[in-house]
């Protein structure tokens, strides 16, 4: 009996204690491809319309990870029971413990590293015939039906919310299951709609709002960064005042600014890595203040120069030979390495 497909472990390997995995999809039976020594234990389910995967493990190793695998768009629920996980969109996401956090996307593989620590995480993932039925009966889940598309986003964020007792009950109904061929595939299903109409139907809380606009931001960014962007701007564009944006992103682990600048950075590195367009003409299309402030901005990110980066991956010698000196008078002269 082979295994689901739909995941695979990547990484550092990990030494599973010797002792039986004790999750809550304990009951299903695993196939023998599944039972390795040196992953994370775990369990995994697959039915028509959904995709199960549970990892209950005390990760002693930095840098393990799971990688959910797909050909089509999919919306996974992450339920992260114990310790924190980073999922990548393709930016890190940190996911606390005592979070449920939704998200859809078109992409054919999500890595999502596990901290070192006890990690107890459920995904819950929804097949692509499911999403547009999710976006007309859940409010929060509308975006669904666009990811669908093909010139839809690639990632849909939904804002993360806590696991309350009432949702902490609501695994109990795990205890009472048993294996069943027909059953089991039916029981799951209903397990999650009631978990979607406790989620997305009940009335939003202040900090819900909050959440939700702190990743409707990050969204924005993400397509305008490019843009002379501001945080004046960026509340205008989203309609809120400059206040509540703020408030949005207080204890948040990405920070407006840093955020609007580490994607310029990334997107000078592709510049420099796919063209032989001038280290200036870059700086000045991803509007920094002038080519030397670019030029530090990139050599305290990525620990080298731009001219430095594309000496090392052979870029064409005319430009890669080629800095912009700036002199302490403020005026730039090119000069050959």
């Amino acid at each position: 009996m082979k295994g689901p497909d739909f995941f695979r472990f990547a990484g550092n390997r990990h030494a599973t204690q010797d002792r039986p995995f004790n999750g809550l999809l304990q009951f299903i039976p695993q196939p023998e491809d599944r039972l390795q020594a040196d992953v994370p234990r775990h369990a995994a389910f697959e039915s028509t319309d959904l995709q199960w995967v549970e990892i209950k493990e005390n990760i002693s190793t930095e840098g393990v990870r799971v990688e959910l695998l797909a050909d089509s768009p999919r919306y996974w629920l992450q339920f992260q029971l114990a310790g924190t996980a980073d999922v990548y969109l393709p930016h890190a996401i940190r996911v606390a413990e005592g979070v449920c956090f939704g998200f859809g996307s078109r992409r054919e593989k999500i890595p999502i590293t596990l901290a070192k620590s006890s990690v107890w995480m459920l995904l819950v993932g929804c097949k692509q015939e499911m999403l547009p039925l999710l976006a007309a009966e859940f409010e929060p889940l509308a975006g669904l039906q666009a990811l669908c598309g093909d010139d839809g986003p690639l990632d849909l964020i939904v804002p993360e919310q806590p696991i309350d007792y009432i949702q902490r009950r609501k695994f109990q109904a795990f205890e009472k299951m048993e294996y069943k061929p027909y059953s089991t595939p039916v029981l799951l299903s209903e397990w999650l709609l009631r978990n979607l109409q406790y989620l997305y139907k009940s009335k939003p809380t202040q900090a819900y709002k909050q959440i939700s606009l702190y990743h409707e931001a990050l969204q924005y960014i993400r397509k305008h960064y490019m843009d002379d962007l501001s945080k004046q701007s960026l509340a205008e564009a989203l309609n809120v005042s400059v206040r509540t944006l703020t408030r949005a992103f207080e204890d948040r682990p990405i920070k407006i600014g840093d955020f609007i600048h580490k994607l310029k950075l990334d997107k000078a590195r592709e510049l420099l890595y796919t063209t032989d367009r001038p280290i200036e003409d870059i700086s000045r299309e991803l509007n920094f203040s002038c080519p030397k402030y670019f030029s530090n901005s990139y050599r305290q990110h990525f620990f080298e120069s731009p001219t430095e980066f594309r000496l090392r991956h052979g870029a064409d010698e005319e430009w890669a030979r080629v800095d912009v000196h700036v002199n302490r008078k403020g005026k730039h002269e090119k000069r050959a390495q």
